[in-house]
């Protein structure tokens, strides 16, 4: 699997939800990260993140953006994500005009709350509603447009 680092594109929305003065929350964070991916998938035909989205019960989960920030709970996310040497990457959007593209998602979904949100990704159709095993496909991914008219995006 190719693409950005799970941390890099988390704190890439993280930076446009914090710009923005938009809280975000853990479940709100991988519900965009996953709608950001899918945007990106369409766009491209290539995954945005190297780390497969997980199916768990109230929609996608990056395992690695979990595990930084779930123990937030319904808390909102004040800080980047940094590795062990106290670095916060970033995905340059200047020199990804797809990702630049893929993150009007962020906006798009500013009225609706993170379970809302989960109700979007996870609704017949999606490819969380399709994924038969632990995790989701790009391919089914990349053709998930089930979000699309409620974020209204087309």
């Amino acid at each position: 699997m190719t693409g950005y680092s799970a941390q890099a594109v988390a704190n890439t929305i993280l930076r446009e939800c914090f710009q923005a003065g938009e809280p975000v929350t853990a479940m709100r964070l991988q519900r965009l990260l996953y709608f950001t991916a899918a945007e990106y998938a369409t766009i491209t035909g290539q995954p945005l993140i190297d780390e497969p989205f997980r199916k768990w019960p109230y929609g996608p989960v990056l395992r690695s953006v979990y595990d930084k920030f779930g123990v937030l709970g319904t808390k909102p996310i004040e800080v980047y994500s940094r590795d062990a040497g106290g670095n916060a990457y970033t995905v340059s959007v200047r020199h990804d005009r797809a990702l630049r593209d893929a993150l009007r998602v962020v906006p798009a979904t500013h009225a609706l709350s993170p379970a809302e949100l989960s109700r979007v990704a996870v609704q017949e159709g999606s490819a969380w509603e399709r994924a038969t095993g632990e995790h989701l496909s790009h391919d089914d991914i990349a053709a998930d447009t089930t979000y699309r008219a409620v974020l209204g995006l087309g």
